[in-house]
């Protein structure tokens, strides 16, 4: 059995507020305390009030006192209660949101037909993690894993699809043998492992938020990191090596026929009866430079190459020489 022993509070009047105690509730100075006398202490017989000086700290309860019977009982039932915690109605708001989001970006991941849907995606799932790391209080990881995930790596992979471009015919035949069978189990394991992890939580408890942010949050997650799961740690570096070599083996294209060299490029540009250089823009050396009016030629007609085919050219005098002279 717990109850309150006394109270602590912070004035700038302590005699003051003893005063007003005594006059309100009727309570009766016990002690004094300090140099002058400044701490005051009033009870009622049960509970007693420690009415210190504030001297330059913000006024108000300061600490509560408690008297427990058994003092190792009574702190791990406090450090239950505080592990297990109740969510607010935003959190949750928040949580069932973001989470729908989560998973419909993932299943669209899988389930899109062109590359570039998926990857709009996995960028929409990782944001949404995101938003629910910065909602429990992980500010770093949130912050990486927008600027690191979301934005270089989700970036570079949208870059690569547009520079390489990806075949739209998929082939249904395997190119490694039994890899939709080790795709199968190696997310089964996974599934099993996040399972796994989930349970352990619930039965043994979990680190509560003060005390994982206690020296900081990215001092924290530094030390986590670097020591209890270093392991893992360099596990997931190496698989992220790995993936971008096979990303970089997959987009590879084999190069069937011997390569063209400068001269047979330009012999099949010209061949047909293609031009030298550039084709004239339109209105050079002429009195417009309207985009529907032909350059001019030496001979003074106008060039129908230098106007699109879908305009109608606008009709000029042919003329050639100085001043205008036919």
């Amino acid at each position: 059995m717990a109850r309150i022993a006394h109270i602590a509070i912070l004035a700038a009047d302590p005699a003051k507020l003893a005063e007003f105690y005594k006059t309100a509730f009727g309570l009766k100075e016990v002690a004094r305390s300090g140099e002058s006398g400044e701490a005051i202490y009033v009870s009622d017989g049960h509970i007693n009030l420690a009415l210190l000086p504030a001297r330059n700290r913000r006024e108000g309860i300061y600490h509560f006192g408690m008297q427990v019977e058994d003092v190792k009982d009574a702190t791990k039932t406090a450090l239950t209660a505080g592990a297990t915690g109740h969510t607010t109605t935003s959190e949750a708001v928040v949580f069932w949101v973001l989470a729908v989001v989560a998973v419909i970006g993932a299943i669209g991941v899988v389930a899109a037909p062109k590359a570039v849907y998926s990857a709009m995606f996995l960028a929409s799932t990782m944001i949404a993690l995101a938003v629910l790391y910065i909602a429990q209080d992980a500010l770093f990881l949130g912050i990486v894993q927008v600027v690191v995930y979301t934005g270089a790596v989700m970036m570079l992979f949208l870059f690569v699809v547009m520079l390489i471009g990806v075949d739209l015919s998929e082939s249904l035949v395997e190119t490694i043998r039994g890899q939709r069978l080790s795709a199968i189990v190696i997310g089964i394991g996974f599934g099993i492992l996040l399972i796994a992890g989930i349970g352990n939580v619930s039965v043994a408890g979990f680190t509560g938020l003060a005390q994982a942010n206690a020296g900081g949050n990215v001092q924290g997650l530094a030390a986590l990191i670097f020591t209890n799961y270093l392991w893992a740690f360099e596990l997931t570096g190496a698989l992220l090596i790995t993936a971008a070599l096979g990303a970089m083996v997959l987009a590879h294209r084999e190069r069937f026929e011997r390569r063209k060299t400068q001269r047979e490029l330009a012999a099949e540009r010209f061949r047909p009866g293609g031009h030298p250089t550039t084709l004239p823009n339109p209105g050079v050396y002429a009195r417009h430079n309207a985009v529907d009016v032909p350059a001019r030629l030496p001979d003074g007609r106008g060039s129908e190459l230098s106007v699109s085919a879908i305009l109608q050219q606008r009709p000029i005098a042919e003329t050639n020489g100085r001043n205008g002279e036919n």
